[in-house]
């Protein structure tokens, strides 16, 4: 349905807008009323436009130049102005629907499918949340019709890492960390290798994701219940409160001590005062 996918990009250039503007007023300065945003100066809050506005700008993650037919969202009329308003042209979107409507759709949501240059080493599969999307170089060793080596990296990248076999099935690292996210990119891709033939064997193996699930990807890495970028800025946030509101309490502490120190010297001060009068009336009286 042509219609509902358009429908579908105008509320998220919607969306995007509004939540761009949130930020921006939220961490700016109002010249006409001389204030500044709650926000204003938080690193984190102002990375989030930053985040949500590179995948509509760069080249999509697993699109190639003379394969695809679009590589960015500018190439479906995507367009930010200077002042970070998202917009879409429609004429550039209809033409490009006339010239490859699948093409389209991949950029906009493809999740994590892939491909292979390679006969003998071809994609298998991918985890939506766990696989980074982009190209990988892939080499297999096959000897005696079973796999002996298997090594994957990103193609941006100088070393291979290891990655674990089964059969015919080449598996990347799936190690996670302690917060439960991927080590490597790689992990839980899944590619099939041809046993048939014994030697070393190398491919490019692309996993695609479209432009909408890499700013989604983004947003949920910000909202994470205990490691979210915007979590870890609450939590420091309250560290600081809690910082100010402890020394506020200790100055307002030592602001009330001296208080009493000051009040006790007048009341010293005043009982001398009284006592050099009475002197005084005493000595006159004397004379």
């Amino acid at each position: 349905d042509i219609q509902s996918v358009k429908d579908k990009l105008t509320k998220m250039v919607d969306a995007y807008n509004f939540a761009v503007q949130f930020i921006k007023e939220k961490t700016g300065y109002n010249d006409v009323l001389k204030t500044a945003g709650l926000l204003m100066g938080d690193y984190v809050v102002s990375t989030i436009r930053q985040q949500i506005r590179t995948p509509l700008i760069t080249q999509t993650n697993g699109f190639i130049e003379d394969i695809d037919t679009f590589l960015t969202p500018g190439h479906l009329g995507f367009k930010l102005d200077r002042e970070g308003v998202l917009s879409l042209d429609m004429n550039v979107l209809d033409e490009a629907i006339a010239e490859d409507y699948m093409g389209v759709l991949a950029i906009i949501g493809a999740d994590k499918t892939g491909s292979s240059d390679s006969n003998t080493i071809e994609f298998y599969g991918a985890h939506s949340n766990y696989t980074t999307a982009g190209s990988y170089k892939v080499e297999v060793v096959v000897s005696g019709g079973a796999i002996t080596s298997a090594k994957i990296k990103l193609s941006t990248e100088s070393t291979y890492r290891d990655a674990t076999y089964s059969g015919n099935i080449v598996t990347g690292d799936s190690t996670f960390d302690d917060n439960g996210d991927p080590v490597y990119p790689e992990n839980a891709l899944q590619l099939s290798v041809d046993l048939s033939q014994n030697a070393t064997f190398t491919a490019t193996v692309r996993v695609k994701q479209g432009f909408t699930g890499t700013i989604e990807d983004a947003l949920d890495n910000m909202l994470k219940v205990t490691t979210g970028s915007i979590q870890i800025d609450q939590k420091h946030v309250d560290n600081q409160i809690e910082y100010l509101q402890e020394k506020i309490e200790n100055e307002e502490n030592r602001l009330t001590k001296r208080e009493e120190r000051l009040i006790a010297r007048f009341a010293r001060l005043e009982r001398n005062i009284a006592l050099i009068q009475q002197q005084m009336g005493a000595l006159g009286f004397a004379l």
